[in-house]
């Protein structure tokens, strides 16, 4: 009888354990396959992209694409094996919702420097490789992100820049 509990208890909890190593599965595959798909994109356009700037510019966008959505994946997973375990994500979502507008509004510089990388990739204002200087710190520019980026600094090591810094700042 002892027996038979047991296995009555353990069935979900194994259930749920290979559903969520399944999900973790999918993530790493999602994973692999995005830096396969933008390692592909970027080995098509070495070879096709005449035009320094324009492959600069296309050398960026795809690392930058490739984190937002990372993230984005990875709170869908996370919501997912949260629902797995029985907890209702709909009440979670909702609460999530009203914590976002009060971290939001405390995290207005963060957001703004988000939207000022999206800015800069979209309008094409500077690029890997580019020379760059907005309040005295400026350089060569080694790697760009949304939030941040990456000039070389007169030591010849990188210092990160908020990027709302260069998109608000007249070149």
């Amino acid at each position: 009888m002892l027996a038979q509990a047991g296995n009555v208890l353990a069935r979900p909890i194994l259930g749920g354990a290979f559903k969520l190593l399944l999900l973790v599965i999918l993530l790493l595959l999602f994973r692999r396959g995005l830096d396969l798909a933008v390692s592909g994109i970027e080995r098509r356009l070495q070879g096709q992209v005449v035009d320094i700037d324009r492959r600069l510019r296309l050398d960026t966008r795809p690392r930058a694409e490739d984190g937002a959505a990372t993230v984005i994946v990875l709170i869908i997973v996370m919501a997912m094996a949260l629902e797995l375990f029985g907890l209702n994500i709909g009440s979670l979502l909702a609460s999530a919702g009203v914590a976002g507008l009060a971290i939001s509004l405390g995290a207005q510089t963060m957001i703004r420097d988000y939207f000022g990388g999206v800015v800069i990739l979209a309008e094409d204002q500077f690029r890997v490789g580019d020379v760059v200087e907005v309040g005295g710190i400026g350089g060569e520019l080694l790697r760009m992100a949304l939030r941040a980026t990456y000039p070389r600094d007169g030591r010849g090591g990188s210092t990160p820049c908020p990027t709302a810094t260069f998109a608000s700042s007249p070149t």
